[in-house]
């Protein structure tokens, strides 16, 4: 199943193998890069590595950077389906 990641609080997207590392001050939490759609970058502070990126947009996903927050509404405006949304 094809995941949208929307990163709020995240502070760094790596890479660990063939998974997506999205490291913040309360942990990490890590996806199967083959399972994500796009990742929606919504913080001023996060840093992408080269290497996320290029395994990202490698494996056909999109990577959208935006400077206004989504809110929660986001997933009820038939634009996703909750069950594809990874919010951090």
């Amino acid at each position: 199943m094809w995941k949208t990641v929307i990163v709020e609080s995240g502070e760094r997207l790596t890479t660990e193998k063939n998974w997506l590392v999205i490291g913040s001050s309360g942990g990490e939490t890590k996806l199967p890069i083959e399972d994500v759609y796009s990742v929606v970058i919504d913080n001023r502070s996060a840093a992408v590595s080269v290497q996320a990126i290029t395994a990202l947009t490698g494996s056909g996903a999109h990577i959208v950077v935006c400077d206004v927050l989504l809110g929660e509404g986001f997933a009820n405006e038939n634009y996703l389906d909750s069950n594809d949304l990874v919010v951090l």
